[in-house]
């Protein structure tokens, strides 16, 4: 997690992915707060309960398809243009995915 200690956590979400979804745009850059009008440089992505299928360049995954697999309870760092482009969709049960977005105080 080297990538983040430089970084302050700013957002938190859990997302059900039984169709594709992104990280919404206010956990993304949020309007209020702390970090009002910043946009998130990374996000910690945590997978729980079943996998999921993943696209970070702005396609749309699909369950048993298109998309890389990530299992359940692994995490990753996405960083940069990733953060607005990641989806998400349920490989075959439903998942839960936790997202943290990360800000430069």
């Amino acid at each position: 997690m080297r990538a983040l200690q430089y970084l302050d956590a700013g957002a938190y979400e859990a997302l059900s992915p039984t169709s594709a979804t992104s990280i919404t745009a206010g956990v993304r850059s949020p309007t209020s707060g702390e970090f009002n009008n910043s946009t998130a440089l990374a996000a910690l992505i945590t997978v729980e309960d079943a996998p999921i299928r993943f696209t970070l360049e702005g396609t749309t995954p699909t369950a048993g398809g298109d998309g890389h697999l990530m299992s359940d309870g692994q995490s990753m760092i996405i960083e940069g243009n990733a953060v607005a482009l990641f989806a998400c969709v349920d490989e075959s049960a439903a998942s839960s995915v936790k997202v943290t977005t990360y800000f430069k105080r």
